[in-house]
C-alpha cells in the first residue's frame, strides 16, 4: 500500500527514473531491453557518426586520430585540448552502416573495443533494398557480423537503428496495401512489416521515430530502446516526447533521441563545407538554389534551437542524447562532403588529403552542453507528469499534418481523422499551443511551445499495465476507445484508490455509463451555451449536440441554460469519474473550405505548398469542458508561473502577457524541485515563479556557476531574453521550498 507518513493532503508522485532490469516484465524478454547497469548510468552522449573509408579499406591511422578528435580519454566529457584539436563528446559512437564494407571492419570495431566506447547504433539500413548498395544500406543483418559484435563488444554494442522507418511505412508501404478496413487491420500491416525487418536485424533494434508510433515498437520483442528524430521536419518537440516518454514509462525501457541540423528551410553548416541540393531533400525536385535545398551557416534550424532542444531533452529524461553532424568545419580548400550527401559528382572532386576540422558554433553548443549535463545526471532527478493521456491500443493517431503524407487528417497512412482523433488533437493544442504548425514555419514556430499546465503529461494506450498507472494522479481518456472489460477494471481500481479518471460518453460501455452515474441516455439535443455551476460564468459556444441523460447521485459540473448537464463528476472510493456528456467534448463540425488557414485548394498540391500557413480544426473544444478539464490537469502543476512584456509581471494587464514554457523535475527529497523555464518567443520575458502551497527559500541557477539568485516574499523574478538570442532564453533552476509540497509513491500496488 501508499504510505503517506501524515502528510495525507499532500500529491502523491512517482520519483523513480526507468530501470528495465527492475521491471517485472524483463525475464520474460527473449531480447533485453538496454539496462542502467549496461549503460553504465543513467545518461550518455555520442559524436562521430562515421569511419573514413577509402574504397574498401579503412585507414586505421586516421581512425586512431578521428576517435581522439571525438573522444579523447583524456579529456573530461565536454572538454577540448588546448589546441582545440581533441575533444570528448561522449563514450558513444553512432556509425553508418557503410563500414561494414570495408575489408577491415573488425580491426576498426577492435579500436572501438579498446577504448571501452559504444556503439550505440548502426544506422542507414533501409527495408526494402534486396543486397548491399553502394552507400552500405542493406535489407539484412548476417548471422558472422551480429555474433561478432555482441561477441567483441558486448553491452557495448546496443543495436541496429530502426530509423525513422515508421515515416517510411507511413509514406510508401502502407499506399502499397489494401486499403485497411479498420485500425486493427492497419495496426497488423504495420506490425507485421516491422517484425519482418526487425528479424532481419537479429532483433536487436534501436528504433529512431519520426512519427507517433514509439509504443508498438516497443511492443516488438527485439527492440532495445526507443526514440524519436527531433527538429528535421518533423513533429513538436514537447508534444513528441510526450509520446516517446510515455511509451518508455509504460513499457519500462530507456529512451534516445537524435537532433537534426535540417529543416524545410536547408542545413546547419559551417565553413566551406556548404553545397546546394542537400540529400535530405534531393528526392523532392525541389531544384537547384531553392533555399529548401541549400546549406550554409544561415540556414537550417537557429543555434538558439538547438540548445534549447539539448538541455529540454536533458531534463526530460533522455538516456542517449546526439547531434547529426556539422560540429566542425574546414576553413578553406579541399573538403570531405557530408555523409548524408548522395552527390558522387562532388565526392570524385576530393583531395587525398583533407585539412583539418575546426569547432563549428554547433559543436562548441554540444561540448558545452555535454559538460553540464553529465555534471547533473543524477541532478536532475525525474520529470514530474501526473497525468496521462490514454488512448486507444489501435489508435495510429499522427499530428493532422506531416511531413510523410501529403493528407490532412489522417491515422495509420489513410484511414481518416474520426471525431475522437480531433479530440486529441485539440486536446494538445491547449497544452501544447501551436504545436500542429511544426514544422511549417520559417521562424520554427511550434518546434518548441509555451506550456501552460507545465509540460506535465505522458501518452500512454490502452494495454497499460495497473501498476504503472498507479503512477498517475489524473488519466484523460482521448480519441476513440471503448472501455470495457479489463480496461474498465484498471481504471475504477484507479479512481477507487484515489485517482481521476475524465471520459466521454461515446467512449462508455454500459458498464463504465453505470459507473459513471448514468441511468439513461436519451435523446440528441442542440445547444450553443454552456454554463459552469462552480464560476457561475456563461460561455457562448459554437454548436454542439448532446445526449439527454438521467443521473444518480453525480455532482454536474457544467450544463445547459435550461439545467441540462453537460460534464458530471461521481464520487467512486477516493477518486472521482468526471464524465463529458458532450461527445469528446467538442462542437459539432465546423464548415471550411480547406483545412490550410490561407491555402489554396485547387493549385497547392502537397504539405510543402503550405509552408508558413498554420493549419485549422473542423472542430473546438467546449469552453466549459476546457474550464472542467485544463483546471483538473493545473491542479496537478506544481508551479505558479508567469511571464509579461512589463518587469512588473504581477500588475500588468493580460493582453501584455507572453507565453513561456517551463517544466518540473522531482528529486529525493519532497521539499526541492528542478525547474527549467524557457523563453521561445522573439520579446525579453519578464517571469515571477511560485511554488504553491510552499515559499521559496533558495534557488540556484545551475547552468550558470550555480550562483544563487535573490527570492522576494517566496517567490523568484527572473528576466528571459528573447527566444534566440544567444544566452539567458533558458534557466535551469534548484529550487529548495520552506515544506514539502508532495510525498513520494513508496510501492504501486
Amino acid at each position: 500500500m501508499r504510505k503517506n507518513k501524515g502528510l495525507a493532503k499532500l500529491p502523491l508522485v512517482w520519483n523513480k527514473p526507468i530501470d528495465p532490469s527492475k521491471d517485472r516484465d524483463f525475464k520474460n524478454h527473449f531480447t533485453k531491453p538496454l539496462t542502467l547497469e549496461e549503460l553504465g548510468g543513467s545518461y550518455l552522449t555520442a559524436g562521430m557518426r562515421n569511419f573514413e573509408r577509402t574504397n574498401d579499406m579503412i585507414n586505421l591511422e586516421k581512425l586512431r586520430q578521428s576517435l581522439d578528435q571525438w573522444h579523447n580519454p583524456n579529456l573530461k566529457p565536454g572538454e577540448s585540448s588546448r589546441d582545440l584539436m581533441s575533444h570528448n563528446f561522449g563514450s558513444a559512437l553512432w556509425l553508418n552502416s557503410n563500414f561494414l564494407m570495408a575489408k577491415n571492419w573488425k580491426e576498426a570495431v577492435e579500436e572501438v573495443r579498446k577504448r571501452k566506447l559504444y556503439i550505440h547504433d548502426i544506422w542507414g539500413i533501409v527495408p526494402g533494398l534486396k543486397e548491399r548498395d553502394k552507400d552500405g544500406l542493406c535489407l539484412v543483418v548476417e548471422d558472422d557480423v551480429q555474433e561478432y559484435l555482441n561477441t567483441n563488444l558486448g553491452k557495448y554494442f546496443i543495436g541496429w537503428e530502426n530509423g525513422e522507418h515508421d515515416g517510411r511505412w507511413f509514406w510508401q508501404v502502407m499506399r502499397n496495401y489494401p486499403p485497411p478496413v479498420n485500425r486493427e487491420e492497419a495496426y497488423r500491416y504495420f506490425m507485421g512489416w516491422f517484425k519482418s525487418f526487425f528479424a532481419n536485424l537479429k532483433n536487436y533494434v534501436t528504433s529512431l521515430c519520426g512519427l507517433t508510433f514509439p509504443h508498438y515498437f516497443a511492443q516488438i520483442d527485439g527492440n532495445r530502446m526507443v526514440g524519436a528524430e527531433f527538429i528535421q521536419a518533423l513533429p513538436s518537440i514537447p508534444m513528441l516526447s510526450a509520446w516517446v516518454r510515455g511509451a518508455a514509462r509504460q513499457y519500462q525501457m530507456l529512451w534516445y533521441g537524435s537532433i537534426s541540423i535540417f529543416n524545410f528551410f536547408g542545413g546547419k553548416v559551417f565553413g566551406e563545407d556548404k553545397f546546394n541540393n542537400l540529400s535530405f531533400w534531393s528526392d523532392l525536385n525541389l531544384g537547384e538554389g531553392n533555399p529548401c535545398a541549400q546549406g550554409g551557416p544561415d540556414r537550417g534550424p537557429s543555434i538558439s534551437l538547438f540548445k534549447k532542444t539539448w538541455y529540454l531533452l536533458f531534463m526530460y529524461g533522455i538516456n542517449i542524447e546526439v547531434l547529426e553532424e556539422s560540429q566542425f568545419y574546414r576553413p578553406a580548400g579541399p573538403v570531405l562532403p557530408s555523409i548524408l550527401s548522395r552527390d558522387r559528382d562532388r565526392e570524385k572532386e576530393i583531395a587525398p588529403e583533407a585539412k583539418k576540422e575546426f569547432l563549428s558554433p554547433l559543436g562548441k553548443m554540444q561540448l558545452k552542453a555535454t559538460s553540464f549535463c553529465v555534471k547533473n545526471e543524477y541532478r536532475r532527478g525525474v520529470q514530474y507528469c501526473p497525468v496521462a493521456f490514454l488512448l486507444d491500443f489501435y489508435c495510429g493517431w499522427v499530428p493532422p499534418r506531416h511531413f510523410y503524407s501529403d493528407s490532412f487528417y489522417t491515422v495509420w497512412g489513410g484511414i481518416p481523422y474520426e471525431k475522437g482523433d480531433h479530440q486529441i488533437d485539440l486536446v494538445f493544442r491547449e497544452v501544447y499551443p501551436g504545436y500542429q504548425d511544426c514544422p511549417y514555419f520559417q521562424n520554427g514556430r511550434g518546434y518548441l511551445t509555451p506550456t501552460p499546465y507545465g509540460d506535465i503529461a505522458d501518452v500512454l494506450l490502452s494495454d497499460v499495465r495497473s501498476e504503472i498507472l498507479f503512477r498517475y494522479q489524473v488519466v484523460l481518456l482521448l480519441g476513440e476507445i471503448s472501455v470495457k472489460g479489463e480496461l474498465l477494471k484498471k481504471l475504477s481500481d484507479f479512481v477507487i484508490k484515489g485517482g481521476i479518471v475524465i471520459w466521454s460518453l461515446p467512449q462508455l460501455s454500459e458498464e463504465a455509463l453505470k459507473l459513471s452515474g448514468i441511468k439513461k441516455v436519451g435523446k440528441e439535443i442542440r445547444a450553443r451555451e454552456s454554463h459552469s455551476v462552480k464560476t457561475k460564468k456563461i460561455y457562448r459556444e459554437l454548436p454542439f449536440v448532446f445526449s439527454e441523460v438521467v443521473t444518480s447521485r453525480v455532482k454536474v459540473l457544467i450544463e445547459t441554460d435550461n439545467g441540462k448537464p453537460l460534464v458530471i463528476s461521481k464520487r467512486l472510493g477516493k477518486g472521482k469519474i468526471i464524465t463529458l456528456i458532450v461527445p469528446y467534448g467538442i462542437t459539432s463540425r465546423i464548415p471550411e473550405s480547406h483545412p490550410i488557414i490561407g491555402g489554396d485548394p485547387e493549385n497547392d498540391i502537397t504539405t510543402l505548398s503550405f509552408l508558413n500557413k498554420p493549419i485549422g480544426s473542423p472542430y473546438r473544444l467546449l469552453h466549459g469542458v476546457k474550464e472542467v478539464v485544463l483546471g483538473i490537469i493545473d491542479l496537478c502543476n506544481l508551479l505558479d508561473v508567469s511571464a509579461s512584456l512589463d518587469p512588473d509581471n504581477i500588475k500588468s494587464k493580460p493582453e501584455r502577457n507572453v507565453k513561456v514554457q517551463y517544466l518540473t523535475n522531482l528529486t529525493d527529497r519532497p521539499d526541492k524541485l528542478i525547474v527549467t523555464v524557457i523563453n521561445n518567443e522573439p520579446v525579453v520575458a519578464y517571469l515571477r515563479l511560485k511554488v504553491k502551497g510552499a515559499k521559496l527559500i533558495k534557488v540556484i541557477d545551475l547552468m550558470r556557476d550555480e550562483q544563487q539568485l535573490p527570492i522576494t516574499d517566496g517567490a523568484l523574478s527572473l528576466t528571459l531574453f528573447p527566444g534566440d538570442s544567444a544566452d539567458f532564453n533558458i534557466y535551469i533552476l534548484e529550487l529548495l521550498l520552506e515544506k514539502p509540497v508532495m510525498q513520494f509513491i513508496e510501492s504501486e500496488l
